[in-house]
């Protein structure tokens, strides 16, 4: 849990309502509302962690409760333009391994528990066609991603010195 002093600090603040904010860009431009929340996402951990001096658990505590401020939009844009019963269950599968990394804090859990809702959603609306090559290539760029956030990342930050500092 973080204080609500530290919490409603503007550099801890104003990223957070940024990330909500534009997470509404997502429900008519899924796309580009989707690149900005990524853009975004991948910000907020230097900032929270070395402006906000944030340790890693209160950092991961913040930033999976405001993901969900974007896996509404997406779920909200995909259901508004699909069937509802893929998306709910992937969504549901990203929610167990959310609730299960609280707990564990274990970074290996999202292996287990990866973000298949994610890769639905860009598969969906990427524009070259739902074919299983833009599949394979939308899964591997989302691993890609998930092992800058989850390793390198905080490889990184954990290398700086920020982690261990503010823990």
């Amino acid at each position: 849990m973080i204080p609500k002093s530290k919490l409603l600090s503007p550099i801890i603040l104003l990223p957070m309502l940024t990330r909500v904010i534009t997470a509404l860009l997502i429900l008519p431009f899924p796309l580009v509302g989707w690149a900005v929340a990524f853009i975004l996402d991948s910000l907020d951990n230097p900032v929270w962690v070395i402006l906000g001096k944030l340790n890693q658990t209160q950092y991961h505590w913040l930033d999976k409760k405001v993901d969900w401020a974007v896996y509404l939009a997406m779920f909200l844009a995909l259901v508004s333009r699909t069937h509802w019963l893929l998306p709910t269950i992937l969504l549901l599968y990203r929610f167990i391994g959310q609730i299960i990394f609280e707990l564990n804090h274990d970074h290996r859990t999202f292996l287990i528990f990866f973000n298949f809702f994610e890769v639905y959603f860009l598969w969906y609306f990427q524009p070259f066609g739902h074919t299983l090559n833009a599949l394979v290539i939308v899964f591997l760029l989302k691993i890609l991603q998930e092992i800058w956030i989850h390793q390198t990342s905080v490889n990184i930050l954990n290398k700086l010195g920020y982690y261990r500092i503010h823990s």
